[in-house]
């Protein structure tokens, strides 16, 4: 068992690190807090599988883990970027959502102030209209009133005049008479 110990531990640094990477580019990318490679991972059970072939492998092939473990350095990198860029986008897009959010509140808010300034024109014409119908039918009411007391008042002048005609009439009449009686 202690053989097994020492055969993990001599490549456990470049077999946690390969995994470590895989399992990173594999669809850990949503993380936030991405931990770096040189933090220790407890072997699981691919891990221990990883170890015991690098452990037993010969030079070419612990060249061939080096270039693995340099590759995924290289995918990390560009995941990584990757990542900061999605990230980026994710929170310019957040902000763009907010100021749109905010735009589509203000314009409801200035629909609301609309609504209301018409709601309160469409008051205030319809009581100016009441105010200058009374005023119109007033008018009306009062020209039609002033027009029977002209024609009444022109009837009675009327009547008046005939009236004076006729005790002019009688006056000459009555001074005719008397100026015919004196001879």
């Amino acid at each position: 068992m202690s053989e097994a110990q020492d055969v993990f531990t001599t490549s456990d640094r470049r077999a946690a690190e390969v995994l470590r990477v895989l399992e990173r580019a594999r669809g850990n990318l949503a993380t936030p807090n991405i931990p770096t490679l040189r933090a220790t991972v407890e072997p699981a059970g691919n891990e221990v599988a990883v170890r015991l072939v690098l452990s037993t492998a010969s030079p070419a092939a612990e060249a061939a883990a080096e270039s693995l473990v340099a590759s995924a350095r290289a995918l990390e990198t560009v995941v990584v970027a990757a990542a900061q860029k999605l990230a980026d986008v994710q929170r310019a897009e957040e902000r763009g959502l907010r100021e749109l959010s905010e735009s589509v509140q203000a314009l409801r808010r200035q629909t609301d102030v609309l609504g209301a300034w018409r709601t309160r024109l469409g008051r205030h014409v319809g009581v100016w209209g009441l105010v200058l119908a009374l005023l119109a039918g007033a008018g009306v009411a009062l020209a039609w009133r002033s027009r029977e007391i002209a024609l009444r008042t022109q009837g009675v002048l009327e009547q008046i005049l005939e009236n004076q005609d006729q005790v002019r009439a009688a006056k000459a009449q009555a001074q005719a008479a008397k100026a015919g009686r004196r001879p």
